[in-house]
């Protein structure tokens, strides 16, 4: 497709090139990493202003290696940890109807007897789509199976559907709210990208994208979790749960409320972060 090249695009090439330049200033070993460029997507359909999808995605395979090969990964010789950021569509999509998500509570358990797998593969179906399905697509079932996980009976995904539409009633409307995953995807890829941009200009510490989660020294965990959540906060309005994550040990879970104690202070948009914290407190 021709596109214009505009001052705002120009800028944001630049940025990806100079954090290119400055991630290949460090040693990255274990599954490999080149370089990043950014997708957009849809730029076809109208009212597309570099606004859909968004992802950094990586030359290198480290993207798509296991979970644990991640995780042993070292930048300039140090281990890492790998923050994720939990249900992160989910929670975009929440705030954007005006229901921000309880607090200190996984989105995704939403009963004792309905494995987490179940209601995770439904939210990452259906916010794909805007649809209610009303089967398990071929390879949703076939990883839900690998896990050991029946489809069938009361775990077909009507009946989990129903579950969780009674637990969070504001997506009965989702087929009519216009909200695509592109839109999701690039409120998320935003503050992502923002929170790389800035670890590396304020504090020069490297962080690398894996969509929504992002892999830095272990030593760098406070900064990175702290700017991570206040940039996720400017863009979706309500601060994220996080996990962080480190090689052979259980994840550890950073709630909206431990934000305040961590070093640096609040650094975005004050009002705006302000505004995120209360409705955050309220949820």
């Amino acid at each position: 497709m021709d596109f214009a090249l505009t001052p705002p695009l120009m800028r944001m090439a630049n940025q990806i090139k100079d954090l290119n330049r400055f991630l290949r200033s460090f040693e990255i070993t274990g599954p490999s990493f080149v370089s990043y460029y950014r997708v957009f997507n849809n730029g076809d359909r109208k009212g597309f202003a570099w606004n859909k999808g968004g992802r950094l995605y990586a030359r290198g395979g480290f993207q798509n290696a296991g979970k644990q090969d991640r995780l042993r990964m070292m930048i300039g010789g140090s281990p890492v940890v790998e923050i994720d950021i939990t249900a992160s569509h989910l929670t975009i999509y929440a705030a954007m109807k005006g229901h921000p998500l309880p607090t200190g509570i996984d989105p995704y358990i939403i009963s004792d007897d309905l494995s987490r797998a179940y209601v995770k593969a439904w939210f990452t179906v259906t916010l794909g789509l805007g649809s209610f399905l009303r089967a398990w697509p071929s390879e949703t079932a076939r990883k839900l199976r690998q896990e050991g996980l029946d489809i069938g009976g009361d775990r077909t995904i009507d009946a989990v559907g129903e579950r969780i539409l009674a637990a969070y009633p504001f997506l009965v409307s989702m087929p009519e709210d216009n909200i695509s995953w592109a839109d999701l995807q690039f409120i998320e890829s935003e503050a992502v990208f923002k929170a790389m941009l800035h670890l590396k200009d304020a504090y020069s510490i490297p962080a690398l994208s894996v969509f929504d989660s992002i892999i830095v020294k272990e030593t760098d965990a406070e900064p990175a979790q702290a700017l991570l959540m206040d940039h996720y906060a400017f863009e979706v309005g309500v601060y994220p749960m996080l996990k962080v994550k480190r090689p052979d040990r259980p994840s550890k879970v950073i709630n909206p409320e431990d934000r305040k104690a961590m070093k640096p202070a609040l650094v975005a948009a004050p009002k705006k972060i302000a505004s995120a914290l209360e409705r955050t407190r309220r949820a």
